[in-house]
């Protein structure tokens, strides 16, 4: 690309279907969503991998998994699902975030 070379470097083999990525700077870890093609109905999931230790796994509890933000300031992971917004939580459990109309 523009004359250049670069290395690739593969981090986790066998994960197809991406459609988000967002990187933690903080812990050095990346958060995705992909399809999961194993079952007859069509879902996202959430997945992580720590970028030192390349252990990918996978997050339950949010339907269909659509999009990652990363507040890096506070440490935040925020990810929007079928049901709602949730917050990731230390131990990498989602925890749903109340709504509320004022």
């Amino acid at each position: 690309m523009d004359g250049k070379y670069y290395n690739l470097n593969i981090i986790k083999e066998g994960i197809s279907h991406i459609h988000d990525l967002a990187v933690n700077r903080n812990d050095d870890s990346i958060y995705f969503t992909y399809e999961d093609v194993s079952q007859n109905v069509l879902n996202r999931v959430l997945g992580h991998i720590d970028i030192g230790t390349k252990v990918a796994t996978v997050i339950q509890g949010i339907r269909n998994a659509t999009a990652i933000a990363i507040d890096n300031f506070n440490n935040k992971i925020y990810v929007g699902g079928a049901d709602g917004l949730f917050r990731i939580n230390e131990h990498k459990v989602p925890e749903r975030l109340p709504i509320q109309d004022d």
